[in-house]
């Protein structure tokens, strides 16, 4: 009881620091916030979510909207799936004969202080939430696989539709799920009935992917899949410090042996050793069918999303497959219960939390994680405008609103490589019939416009078309830094398929737009942070 507590402490005392950052929320935080405040302008991103809206909605009419109010929302679940975690590992023990309280506990400890949850626990994001419901499914999944009942059916249809429809992408987890429940009630003679029921959580999902697409899987290009994908995979779910989460690394299989090199090092290699060796560990001495499956689960969702990104234009992100880990978690929690010797359990205990709890507080670990500037910091650099100005971003500008209001009209400049109207200045007759018809990748259709250094008098047109007295141009430093021959270069190059198009479209549509606003209006500031670039142009 006591260790559970101290446990439970820890965790929510992790989840707690650095909650209020200053520089307010950012871009992802603020797109859930709009989502809520403005459901029309953001129908997609709700109709992706719709129990984590539900549920944010409710929770900033009763606490607020301040900035630690809407993140202490996700700290308070992640803490309740510390919680949680200790009765998902109490389940299992008793389904394979173990004590409960160790595999409990253990399981709970590696919840509370596991980096990724803590990080996404900072977050004002549905992941928090997702992952209580991942643990909550777990639970009443290995309930149902060790009574199918009908109470305990109804528990885990339940648990099923509170994950999908918090996060929809993990339909094919949840189907992989499915397929092995089948397989085992299959082999052990028990009725099959209940998989019809089963299958109607998914005809909401199913419409919504005939409607919109999008909603079940993400579409990224230039992601990595290969041995930077699985580093990152492995040392994102196992250690704390964190790097790519957001989004994969080409080549990090670099930073990775740079970060064993650094003083954060013992606290990568010795935890994630220490948790593979425990898995490995239990894996040779549990032989019990339910301990297999926790392992199968992850290896089955996992290989479907690398098969995907190759074969598609959909690449899955590091973040999209952590809904596995709380399988890992449990594995690893199997492992160490197996370990006889009472001294050999607490100094692996000692020295797994020492370094864990170190590299939790490294400068680049997700307690002190580096995130992009919030949108707060980020307009306090703006002037005032008496007058109406245009303003031009790499993001909705809508995502602003929560701290700054524009007087003038607002363009979310990477829309215009999407938008009907602005693409007919972008591309020829051919290349938007082959983008309507996808009959070629977006890498092949714009291909000519990236190659191009000098924007088209169309586009020039256009844009001046939409400029007021004053423009506000707001850059990426990462966009800003890739210049125009080095775009070039990349496109025609051999390489070019191989290349983030995400980062490389946006580069130059944003070089596109400096170098008209630079012809025709003249540049009256320029604001440098670590994050952006402000540029504010006048009429000449």
């Amino acid at each position: 009881m006591l260790a559970g507590i101290v446990i439970l402490l820890v965790g929510l005392v992790l989840r707690l620091i650095n909650l209020d950052i200053p520089t307010g929320l950012w871009a992802d935080e603020m797109t859930s916030y709009l989502g809520v405040q403005s459901p029309g302008k953001n129908i997609g991103w709700l109709v992706m979510h719709p129990v984590y809206f539900v549920i944010y909605k409710i929770w900033i009419t009763l606490f607020g909207s301040s900035d630690i109010a809407i993140r202490l929302m996700s700290a308070l679940f992640d803490t309740a799936s510390v919680v949680l975690a200790y009765f998902v590992g109490e389940q299992l023990a008793r389904m394979i004969n173990k004590p409960k309280y160790i595999i409990g506990l253990s399981n709970m400890l590696l919840w509370a202080i596991s980096g990724a949850f803590v990080y996404f626990a900072h977050e004002a994001q549905f992941w928090a939430l997702a992952f209580f419901f991942v643990n909550l499914f777990l639970f009443c999944w290995l309930r149902y696989l060790e009574s199918p009942v009908l109470k305990n059916f109804i528990l885990f249809l339940a648990a099923n539709v509170l994950l999908l429809y918090t996060y929809l992408t993990p339909a094919p987890f949840v189907l992989i799920v499915m397929a092995v429940t089948a397989y085992d009630f299959w082999k052990n003679k028990r009725d099959l009935e209940d998989f019809a029921i089963w299958g109607t959580v998914f005809i909401p999902a199913i419409l919504l992917s005939r409607f919109l697409p999008s909603t079940l899987m993400y579409r990224f290009t230039g992601t990595p899949v290969d041995l930077s994908f699985l580093l990152m995979l492995l040392q994102n779910g196992l250690t704390p410090v964190l790097k790519g989460i957001s989004y994969n690394l080409s080549g990090y299989q670099h930073t990775f042996y740079e970060m064993l090199a650094t003083s954060a090092g013992w606290s990568i290699i010795i935890p994630l050793t220490t948790a593979l060796a425990l898995i490995a560990f239990g894996l040779a001495r549990e032989k019990d069918r339910v301990v297999k499956y926790l392992v199968l689960i992850p290896l089955i969702f996992i290989a479907f999303n690398m098969i995907a990104s190759y074969l598609s234009e959909y690449k899955v992100m590091v973040r999209f497959t952590l809904i596995v880990l709380p399988f890992i978690l449990l594995l690893i929690a199997v492992g160490f219960s197996t370990v006889k010797r009472t001294k050999v359990k607490i100094a692996l205990v000692v020295t797994f939390v020492a370094l864990t709890l170190s590299g939790l507080f490294e400068s680049k670990s997700e307690v002190f994680c580096y995130r992009p500037k919030g949108y707060k910091q980020f307009v306090s650099q703006l002037p005032v405008f008496n007058s109406k100005i245009t303003v031009l971003a790499p993001a909705n500008v809508d995502l602003l609103g929560k701290y700054y209001k524009f007087k003038g009209d607002t363009y979310d400049w990477p829309q215009w490589l999407w938008d009907n109207e602005q693409l007919k200045v972008l591309l020829s007759e051919k290349e938007l019939e082959d983008f309507y018809s996808g009959a070629k990748t977006h890498q092949e259709i714009f291909k000519k416009f990236l190659s191009e250094e000098k924007p088209s008098e169309a586009f020039e047109k256009y844009v001046m078309s939409k400029a007021s007295d004053n423009v506000i141009l707001i850059a990426d430093n990462k966009i800003d830094g890739l210049p125009s021959h080095k775009i070039t270069s990349i496109v025609n190059s051999a390489e070019y398929e191989n290349n983030n198009f995400h980062d490389l479209r946006l580069a130059r549509m944003f070089d596109n737009l400096y170098k008209i606003l630079d012809k025709n209006m003249v540049l009256t500031q320029s604001i440098v942070n670590k994050d952006n670039k402000i540029y504010i142009f006048s009429k000449k």
